[in-house]
C-alpha cells in the first residue's frame, strides 16, 4: 500500500477552527475523512476501532490541545470454501457417476495429494504405472543408480 499523507496548518479564530472541527467530526460519522489542499489530497475511510488521545497543557503561558485519533484498516479475509460437518459419512457415488464439483475431497486420495487421471492407489499410494511411463521409469533407475 502507498504511503501519502497531507499536512494543514494555518492561524484562525476560534469560531473558525471550530468549524473544521465540525466538519472533521461530521466527515468521520459520514465514514470518509478527505483532506484537499489544491490537487493534494488524502482520503481516510474511518475503521470501526478508533484510537485516540486528547492532551491538555499550560506550559510558560501557552496552551495546547493535541487530538491524536489512529486506527487500522480491516484486512479483506478469502471467503471462506463451503464445507459440511456432520457425523454422517456421505453416500458413495453410484459407479460410473462424475464426482461433484461441490465436493473436491472426492477427487483426492486420503493425503490431500491430487490423483493423477488413471492413478490406482496401491496400499496407500500410488502406483507407479499410474503415474510414469516406461521412459519416466528408466530416467529414475538410471537417477537411483548414479546416487549409489
Amino acid at each position: 500500500m502507498s504511503s501519502t499523507s497531507l499536512t494543514l496548518t494555518g492561524t484562525t479564530d476560534p469560531a473558525s477552527l471550530a468549524r473544521i472541527l465540525t466538519d472533521i467530526a461530521g466527515s468521520i460519522a459520514a465514514g470518509t475523512v478527505c483532506l484537499q489542499r489544491g490537487a493534494e489530497f488524502v482520503t481516510l475511510k474511518p475503521g470501526p476501532n478508533m484510537a485516540f488521545e486528547l492532551e491538555a497543557a499550560v506550559k510558560k503561558g501557552k496552551q495546547k490541545l493535541t487530538l491524536e485519533v489512529k486506527w487500522e484498516l480491516p484486512r479483506e479475509t478469502a471467503p471462506e470454501a463451503a464445507f459440511t460437518i456432520s457425523a454422517q459419512e456421505p453416500a458413495a457415488p453410484a459407479p460410473g457417476a462424475e464426482h461433484s464439483l461441490e465436493d473436491p475431497v472426492q477427487d483426492q486420495p486420503a493425503d490431500g495429494a491430487p490423483q493423477p487421471e488413471g492413478g490406482e492407489l496401491a496400499g496407500g499410494a500410488l502406483a507407479q504405472d499410474a503415474c510414469c511411463g516406461e521412459e519416466e521409469k528408466k530416467e529414475k533407475r538410471d537417477k537411483k543408480g548414479k546416487k549409489k
